[in-house]
């Protein structure tokens, strides 16, 4: 019983380790040192988390794409609005 209890103390991956055979009786590096030097967080089961940090571009003309397709969608409706405007004068629309 006291086995089981000690294994759920511990993780995943030093169970894991301890039934390979490769466990580490030493105690890891702590976290304080680990994540200084931008290679990731050291577990105390010595497990190395790293987040990705994945670059991300955007197209040399995305924000003029942008404001382009605002514009169209303004300029859109503001014909849609006398589209109907328009129906409605000519007295082909009634509401």
């Amino acid at each position: 019983a006291a086995r089981t209890e000690v294994r759920a103390q511990e993780s995943l991956i030093r169970q894991a380790a301890a039934m390979i055979g490769q466990a580490e009786e030493a105690d890891p590096v702590p976290v304080a040192e680990a994540g200084e030097a931008g290679e990731g967080v050291c577990c105390r089961d010595g497990y190395m988390r790293r987040s990705p940090v994945q670059p991300y571009g955007t197209a040399p003309d995305y924000y003029a794409r942008r404001i382009r397709r605002a514009v169209m969608i303004v300029v859109g409706i503001f014909l849609a609005a006398l589209l109907v405007v328009a129906l409605l004068r000519a007295g082909l629309l009634r509401f």
